[in-house]
């Protein structure tokens, strides 16, 4: 079965059915039936982080994958953390890039 969107459904934490993530914040039910595996929760992160800074969303994802998996969950559900997080790595990776 196609989504709305024209892509397949993804199957969720527990089977359930769930559309492919999309800019924005994950509602907290859905955050609570997310793994607490870093690479599964980077397939949630990356599309997010994509939306703002698509040229460096891979390493910009890296860096959140580094904080320990409850933060990623706060960051997953507000839009205004993951915004933060997303600028303060653009930041560093402007840094780096200019020494």
């Amino acid at each position: 079965m196609m989504s709305m969107q024209g892509m397949p459904p993804v199957i969720g934490p527990q089977g359930y059915q769930m559309q492919p993530p999309i800019p924005g914040p994950i509602p907290e039910p859905v955050i609570n039936q997310l793994p607490s595996d870093k690479d599964q929760l980077g397939e949630y992160l990356y599309p997010l982080v994509e939306a703002k800074a698509p040229l460096h969303a891979a390493k910009i994802t890296g860096m959140l994958l580094e904080m320990d998996v409850k933060q990623i969950h706060n960051i997953l559900m507000d839009s205004n953390q993951l915004d933060k997080w997303i600028n303060e790595g653009m930041r560093i990776l402007n840094r780096t890039e200019q020494t």
